[in-house]
């Protein structure tokens, strides 16, 4: 649940950071000479105008955007097996790296000013080691996505899942309903911050292949706009950095959020009253006499999918309700 036309940072971090990024990309082939041009009424509205709209755009492709940032859709296989592979290996040396360090700290030959420093090291991993999901088989952390934020995002909205049996993108804007304005409003605000850096981390990315396309079509004679072949080409890489920086430093907004996220089902989840529902399903399944996580899990299938599993049954089966 997003509420990005507020006026504030909101709109500031999710509109009209990507909105400048791009629009200034933009501007600067279309007016070669736009920094040093003086600026006038017809131009400033102009400018302000395309920072809006393509803020905008942004703000309408920010499931997609989400969708390939974390490697969830329109990667090629061999990119993601790739990128997967290298989160693997990540982990595997996070581990590594945990073992090495809890033999030294626990060692009796040590000094207590080494310990100090192995203690440190070994917890600055098991705090990375907890952003990545847990296989519900072996309770393990393992790499479901080929990015850390992919990994990161599906670490905290496994959560509430795993403890409670409520799935979290179905779940999630019930409990935000059911929060009071001003919980909305910080929630909200620390999710903008981490959507400000994703989108400048696309725009970014964005930008730099816009200028470099605009110097191909001039080098081939089809347009008269746009700098020169060699320096898109170093801009480019720069953008590349720049996009590459930003997302970097979006893991940390988004492990702040994914913090709020689930303590928001630790405080609120008993805050949506089920009771109604319970008592429509109580006669096909015993509901009531069910631990909280398998309560949980019958009414979100009833909600989401109009599905029943019936006592001492294992398949689920067509809700016909009065």
């Amino acid at each position: 649940m997003k509420l990005p036309v507020s006026f504030g940072s909101r709109l500031f971090y999710r509109v009209v950071v990507p909105g400048f990024i791009t629009s200034f990309a933009l501007h600067i082939q279309v007016y070669p000479n736009f920094l040093s041009l003086p600026l006038d009424t017809a131009r400033t509205v102009q400018f302000i105008t395309s920072i809006l709209i393509l803020g905008w755009l942004f703000l309408l492709a920010d499931k997609a955007i989400y969708m390939i940032l974390e490697g969830r859709r329109y990667w090629p296989r061999i990119v993601r097996d790739y990128f997967l592979n290298l989160e693997r290996a990540r982990l595997l040396n996070i581990h590594k790296t945990m073992r090495k360090h809890d033999t030294h700290r626990n060692s009796n030959t040590i000094k207590a000013s080494d310990r100090a420093e192995f203690d440190r090291i070994y917890l600055e991993n098991a705090v990375v080691l907890a952003q990545f999901p847990l296989s519900e088989r072996t309770m393990m952390p393992v790499p479901l996505w080929p990015t850390r934020a992919g990994n990161l995002i599906a670490a905290y909205e496994q959560y509430s899942y795993l403890k409670y049996g409520m799935d979290s993108v179905f779940f999630w804007p019930r409990i935000w309903l059911s929060m009071d304005g001003s919980v909305r409003e910080e929630i909200d605000n620390s999710q903008a911050q981490a959507d400000g850096a994703i989108y400048a981390a696309v725009s970014f990315a964005i930008s730099g292949l816009v200028i470099f396309l605009f110097s191909i079509i001039k080098k081939a004679g089809w347009i008269d706009i746009g700098m020169g072949l060699f320096n898109a080409f170093v801009v480019l890489i720069v953008m590349v950095f720049l996009s590459y920086l930003f997302y970097r430093v979006s893991l940390f907004s988004l492990q702040q959020f994914g913090d709020l996220f689930m303590s928001s089902f630790d405080k609120y989840r008993n805050s949506i009253d089920f009771k109604e529902i319970e008592d429509m399903i109580s006669s096909h399944d015993n509901i009531k006499e069910k631990s909280l996580v398998e309560r949980n899990m019958a009414i979100w299938r009833f909600l989401k999918w109009q599905r029943l599993r019936k006592d001492r049954g294992t398949s689920n089966v067509r809700a016909r309700l009065p």
